[in-house]
C-alpha cells in the first residue's frame, strides 16, 4: 500500500564519523582548507603528525588560521601569535607566562584509517571508528578515490537499503530476501545473497572472481559511513560521505583486504595490486549509481511498503540518530 509520509527533516547533522581527506593529501607540517557541515574548517597535520580541524578563523579576533603556519605540535594564529594544539587546545599566548586552560578553537576529534582522516561531528565519540568485520586489524587499502555528487550526504546510504533497485541499476537478483537488522543506535545493517546478471563488463569481471551468487553484508555507520565486506572473495570496500554544504557531498571509496606484515614482499606486492584492481571495479560497480542520484533530495513520499521496506528501515533509522547543532561546548 502506498502512503505519503514526509516526517521530520532534522537541520543538525547526526553525530557520527565523517571523512574529510586522503591522509596523503596532507603532509608533516601542512594545512588546507576543508569545506564541510555548511561551514569552512581549517585541517592541519603538525610536525609530529597528529591531525587537527578546527574552524578556520581563530577564537581571539577571527584571523583566517589558514594565513598563519604550523609551529611544531600547534597551528600558529598569523596576527597574534597565538598556538593551538590538534585538540584545539590554546597552548602559547606571546606575553602570558601562563596560558588560560578555558581558551580553545572550536574543533573536531579526528582519526586516520582506510588512508583517509576522518572527523567525528560531535562534542564527543559516540562509537568508534569502526573496522570492517571479520577482517584483521591489518588492512591493505586501496588509493581512495573522491567524487563530488550535487546530492544530499546521506542520499548513497538511502540507496544502500532501497532494494529495488539492485537488478535496475547493479544487475543483481536476489536469491532470497535480504536481512536488514538494526544492530545499535549508529548500526544498520543489510546483508544479502544475489545473482549477477551480466551486463556490463563489470559484471563479467566479478562472476569470474567471485561464485555466480555473491554474499555481500553492509554495515551503515551514523549515516556517513558504508562498509562492505563479500564473504567469497575476501575483500571490503568503504564509503563514506561528507556533506559539503546542503544538497553537495564529497563521496569518498577505498577498497581494502586482510593483510600480515610478516607475509613475503612478493605477496604483500601482489595484495596491494589486487587491492587497487577492486578499487577500479568498486567504481565502476557505483558509477550507475552516481547518474541516477545526482540533484536527488531524498524525502518520504508515496512510499510502498511491499516494495520500500529497506528504505523505510533506513528512514526510521536516519532519523533517530542523535542529532549535533554543532555548538562548542564552553567550560568556564
Amino acid at each position: 500500500m502506498a502512503t505519503q509520509k514526509t516526517g521530520t527533516v532534522h537541520s543538525e547533522y547526526p553525530q557520527s564519523w565523517y571523512p574529510v581527506a586522503r591522509t596523503r593529501d596532507l603532509g608533516p607540517g601542512s594545512h588546507r582548507i576543508i569545506r564541510a557541515f555548511n561551514a569552512e574548517w581549517l585541517l592541519f597535520r603538525t610536525q609530529t603528525g597528529q591531525v587537527g580541524l578546527t574552524h578556520r578563523h581563530c577564537c581571539h579576533m577571527g584571523a583566517d588560521l589558514a594565513q598563519g603556519r604550523v609551529h611544531g605540535d600547534t597551528i600558529e594564529c598569523p596576527l597574534h601569535g597565538w598556538r593551538f594544539d590538534s585538540n584545539g587546545q590554546c597552548r602559547h599566548i606571546p606575553g602570558l607566562s601562563r596560558t588560560p586552560r578555558h581558551i580553545r578553537l572550536h574543533g573536531l576529534v579526528c582519526e586516520e584509517r582506510y588512508n583517509l582522516i576522518f572527523a567525528y561531528w560531535g562534542i564527543q565519540p559516540g562509537f568508534t571508528l569502526p573496522f570492517p568485520p571479520q577482517m584483521s586489524r591489518e588492512l591493505i587499502c586501496s588509493t581512495p578515490h573522491t567524487l563530488d555528487i550535487a546530492t544530499e550526504y546521506h542520499t548513497p546510504s538511502l540507496n544502500t537499503f532501497d532494494i529495488q533497485h539492485f537488478e535496475r541499476i547493479h544487475n543483481r537478483r536476489f536469491t532470497t530476501a535480504p536481512d536488514i537488522d538494526h544492530m545499535n543506535r549508529y548500526q544498520l545493517r543489510i546483508a544479502y545473497e544475489a545473482e549477477i546478471l551480466k551486463h556490463r563488463w563489470v559484471d563479467y569481471v566479478l562472476s569470474i572472481l567471485s561464485p555466480a551468487r555473491t554474499r555481500v553484508t553492509i554495515d551503515c555507520w551514523g549515516s556517513s559511513l558504508l562498509l562492505l565486506s563479500n564473504a567469497d572473495t575476501g575483500f571490503g570496500g568503504l564509503v563514506g560521505m561528507l556533506p559539503e554544504t546542503t544538497g553537495q557531498c564529497r563521496v569518498f571509496t577505498v577498497a581494502f583486504k586482510s593483510g600480515h606484515s610478516h607475509s613475503p614482499a612478493s605477496r604483500r606486492i601482489t595484495d596491494r595490486m589486487l587491492v587497487g584492481l577492486a578499487g577500479v571495479l568498486k567504481r565502476s560497480f557505483l558509477k550507475p549509481d552516481v547518474k541516477a542520484i545526482q540533484n536527488m533530495r531524498p524525502f518520504r513520499g508515496y512510499w510502498v511498503e511491499e516494495l520500500d521496506a529497506g528504505a523505510i528501515m533506513y528512514w526510521d533509522y536516519w532519523q533517530q540518530l542523535p542529532r549535533w547543532d554543532g555548538k562548542p561546548l564552553i567550560k568556564a
